[in-house]
């Protein structure tokens, strides 16, 4: 490890120590509860539900819900209701990437638990993700899903460390989901032409996507709240080349393997090996 990146552990090191709450009540934990959307509607028709859905349905059973477009709008309508500014901006989106990319964080400050796309296959046990020792400090988990490490920008990406969004694992009411939906909410309120966002909202571009509703936006959401926690971090490359998962306050940050390998940059492990900690995989890598 060069000097620069033991510069980045220290300041990894310092600032996301866990700090034990001043109550004696006991943080609530992640419930295991597999939230899958049906996304095959609008992308994935040759692949088989049953196929995608059995790596995690065999963990959770019964515990376990394919989430599809009925029972989507359902569920928005009776835990928004159809007069909330919340219930108008997901009738309001359109594009079904930024429904389902909204639904995600509906669910899960609802209930909590862990949602998945239905491209992805779990490569460990749900139970094991968290260590033992840290389940009860543990509300929710990210993974890293680009790191830029020491290579150019890329055009597509609006920071230079993201955090994937198509994995995530949290306790009911945590801040950085109801966060996430005040800003997605917020957005949708202004002028899409601010913040580089195209106009067009009947037809918005995989890049306002993601300053809407994806990865962009969810990794500044973020890295706000650990920033919130820790004034001395101040740059999210501070994350760059993490190898082991990290505790940062409340939320344990995984390594670009954790839901991210098999892709062809951010050290990804792409050789046809399934590293040790690597927990969940997309069939289709970002």
């Amino acid at each position: 490890m060069d000097s620069t990146r033991k510069v980045q552990a220290s300041v990894i090191n310092a600032g996301c120590r866990f700090s034990r709450p001043a109550s004696s009540r006991r943080a609530p934990v992640i419930i295991a509860m597999a939230l899958l959307i049906s996304i095959s509607t609008y992308f994935l028709h040759s692949l088989d539900d049953r196929v995608l859905r059995r790596s995690f349905e065999h963990e959770l059973r019964p515990h376990s819900a394919l989430v599809d477009d009925r029972s989507s709008n359902s569920f928005v309508n009776s835990h928004y209701g159809n007069t909330s500014d919340v219930y108008h901006t997901y009738e309001q989106l359109g594009n079904a990437g930024m429904g389902s990319s909204l639904l995600r964080y509906l669910l899960l400050a609802a209930g909590g638990g862990i949602y998945t796309d239905l491209d992805t296959i779990a490569l460990k046990p749900i139970d094991t993700w968290v260590p033992g020792h840290l389940r009860s400090h543990v509300r929710l988990v990210v993974g890293i899903i680009y790191d830029q490490q020491d290579r150019a920008p890329q055009e597509d990406k609006a920071y230079p460390l993201q955090f994937a969004h198509s994995t995530i694992a949290a306790a009911p009411g945590h801040p950085v989901i109801h966060n996430m939906i005040s800003q997605v909410v917020t957005s949708m309120r202004r002028p899409m032409v601010q913040d580089g966002v195209d106009e067009a909202k009947d037809r918005p571009s995989n890049f306002d996507i993601s300053y809407i509703t994806g990865s962009a936006v969810w990794t500044k959401v973020i890295f706000d709240y650990l920033q919130s926690m820790n004034s001395d971090l101040t740059d999210i490359m501070s994350f760059s080349y993490l190898e082991r998962p990290t505790l940062c306050g409340d939320v344990l940050i995984l390594p670009i393997d954790g839901f991210g390998m098999g892709q062809n940059h951010s050290g990804s492990a792409n050789n046809g090996q399934i590293p040790d900690n690597a927990l969940a995989s997309r069939l289709i890598p970002g």
